[in-house]
């Protein structure tokens, strides 16, 4: 498939700008899904279902439930 458009120079620079953002959104999202993954594994690895008492979790590995306030304390003040 082959797409011609016409465009003016102004109409092309902000093109040029919207494929910049389009790239530098897409590279925040990239890294922020990797940081909501490690999270995810995190509290994966530090809890679990208690079987004895039904809707609450237990604490498995205290070293990744500490990484997890940690970063849960710089989420909060902006880190």
């Amino acid at each position: 498939m082959k797409v011609t458009v016409e465009m003016d120079a102004a109409e092309f620079l902000g093109y040029q700008e919207y494929l910049k953002d389009q790239k530098l959104f897409t590279s925040l999202q990239t890294q922020l899904n990797g940081k909501m993954m490690l999270i995810c594994k995190k509290i994966k690895w530090a809890l679990e279902k208690d079987a004895k008492r039904p809707d609450h979790v237990k604490i498995v590995d205290h070293e990744h439930a500490e990484e997890l306030i940690e970063i849960a304390e710089n989420y909060i003040n902006g880190a």
